[in-house]
Order: C-alpha cells, then structure tokens, then sequence
C-alpha cells in the first residue's frame, strides 16, 4: 500500500506522540499512574493528604464554604437556590434591551418607556413641543429610535416602526 503525502505526515505526527508519551511516562515521570493515586500506596512514613481539619490563614476549613453551600442546597434551602446564577445564561451586557439592574426588557416600547422621561409639554395655538431628558423637541424629531407624532396637554406620543410610546407628565 502507497502511503500518500497527508498520510505521512499524520503518521508522523502520532509517532511523534506516542514517543513523547514513552518518554514522559518512563523517564520524566515514573512514580505517575494510577498505582500513585491510589489511597493504598501511601507507605506509613509518607505524608498524608490534608484532613477535612486543616485549617488556612483565616482560620476556616479551606473549602468550607463550597461544603456549606452544597449541604445548604442538600438540604433543600429554597434562599440558597434563589441566590445561585444560572452557569449557562448569558451576561446582561450581552443584550441592547438591558436596563441598569440587569433586567432584560423585550419589548422596544417599554425600554424607551423606562429610559425617557417627558419634563414639559408646551402647546402654543398650531404648535407644539416636548421636553424629554432636557431635550426640547417638535413633532418629527427623534429621541431613542423613536419619532415624536403628538403633543397633548400632559403627553407625548412616539412612534417607531407602527409601535407607539406614549410619555406622560410625572405628578407632582
């Protein structure tokens, strides 16, 4: 059988490996395997792993607090489980739609809703205009994404792509 050029080479690169794992496991590292891994090959004279006592600088059992977080969720601790992120969601910083205490917010209406704020409504015979986030702004201008349609006497609505966002004047 004729041995192409590809072939070769990955041949090569797999004796090349199993050389260096001769190597490593006969001349580098001959006390390795799974017999020094073994709790039976500890001789008397041998120093012991550490014991569950052993106690670091700051005076706790190192690992306690992993231990006591899985005996908590053992125990069935609802407060414990509500306090645990999820390891596979994404961070907050991932989504534009994110509000400052990391809430994810879906819709684009209630973000703008959440963000804006309307100061001021001035209505002047034919014209009108809003102040939003100490902006002053006339029907047609944008804010966020979002066009101002109409002025009202204690409102402001807004449109983006057939959705509307309506601000209204905060009582005071």
């Amino acid at each position: 059988m004729k041995l192409g050029k590809r072939q070769k080479v990955f041949l090569a690169i797999f004796v090349l490996g199993l050389l260096a794992l001769v190597v490593d496991r006969t001349f580098l590292r001959p006390q390795g395997g799974a017999q020094a891994a073994s709790a039976e090959s500890l001789g008397a004279g041998e120093a012991a792993p550490p014991s569950s006592e052993a106690v670091n600088a700051s005076g706790k059992a190192p690992g306690a607090g992993v231990a006591e977080r899985l005996n908590q969720l053992w125990s069935g601790d609802a407060a414990a489980l509500e306090q645990m992120r999820d390891p596979f969601a994404l961070p907050p910083s991932w989504f534009d739609n994110v509000i400052d205490n990391g809430v994810r917010i879906a819709d684009a209406v209630a973000l703008f809703l959440h963000k804006h704020r309307l100061g001021a409504v001035v209505l002047e015979g034919q014209e009108s205009y809003a102040v939003v986030n100490d902006r002053f702004l006339v029907p047609g201008q944008e804010i966020g994404g979002f066009r101002l349609i109409a002025v009202h006497d204690r409102s402001a609505v807004f449109e983006q792509e057939g959705k509307r966002a309506v601000l209204e004047l905060a009582e005071k």
